[in-house]
């Protein structure tokens, strides 16, 4: 049987309803060292179902790097703040990357 092998670092992706947003939000999480980075990308096209109704928004995305030890800490911190009832935060797990930015991402989050 294979080892599950368990990333040491991982990418989150987050919609939001704007760029104020997404700001308010990164600044919390990189300040409280919970993310090294977040990357913010403003008038994105989504369209979506929402109760029962076809939706079409511009929203703002996010990506925020981390070690993978602090993503739930993370996630709920995201969702407190978030204005959304039902926010997009997904964890993409990374499996390989420069290592002296990765080991700079240890270093931010410390």
């Amino acid at each position: 049987m294979k080892e599950l092998l368990l990333s040491k670092y991982c990418l989150a992706y987050v919609t939001t309803s704007g760029k104020d947003e997404a700001r308010s939000i990164a600044r919390e999480l990189v300040e409280s060292k919970l993310v090294a980075c977040v990357n913010i990308f403003d008038n994105i096209e989504s369209h979506f179902i929402w109760k029962e109704k076809l939706c079409s928004e511009n929203e703002t995305i996010f990506f925020a790097k981390m070690p993978s030890e602090n993503y739930h800490r993370f996630e709920e911190k995201v969702s407190e703040l978030h204005s959304y009832d039902n926010p997009c935060i997904l964890k993409l797990d990374i499996t390989n990357g420069k290592q002296t930015f990765l080991s700079w991402v240890t270093k931010a989050t410390n």
